[in-house]
């Protein structure tokens, strides 16, 4: 699966939990009821579609994403951006 060039930095993470960002771009980005643990640690946000999922890192406060689809990275990198401006406590990070 192909990784996002942007990335997601929670700059308080007492103020807003790692959990609570996830759901949020869960529903509001993606329309799913909540943001899905998997058992490889990667969390589903995409309402089951498995096209999208965010990927933890062992930097606590960093949330990576990969697509399933190397067309579906601009798009998602995009929704990246659009999150990050509408949530303060959020910073776009970009790679490569």
């Amino acid at each position: 699966m192909p990784y996002c060039n942007k990335e997601i930095i929670i700059l308080d993470l007492e103020k807003t939990p790692l959990i609570q960002v996830l759901n949020k771009m869960a529903v509001t980005k993606f329309k799913a009821e909540r943001a899905i643990w998997l058992d490889n640690g990667n969390v589903n946000i995409d309402a089951g579609l498995n096209d999208v999922r965010a990927v933890l890192s062992d930097q606590v406060d960093l949330i990576k994403f990969c697509c399933r689809y190397t067309r579906d990275v601009p798009r998602v990198e995009s929704i990246i951006s659009d999150f990050v401006n509408e949530n303060p406590n959020c910073v776009l990070v970009e790679t490569n």
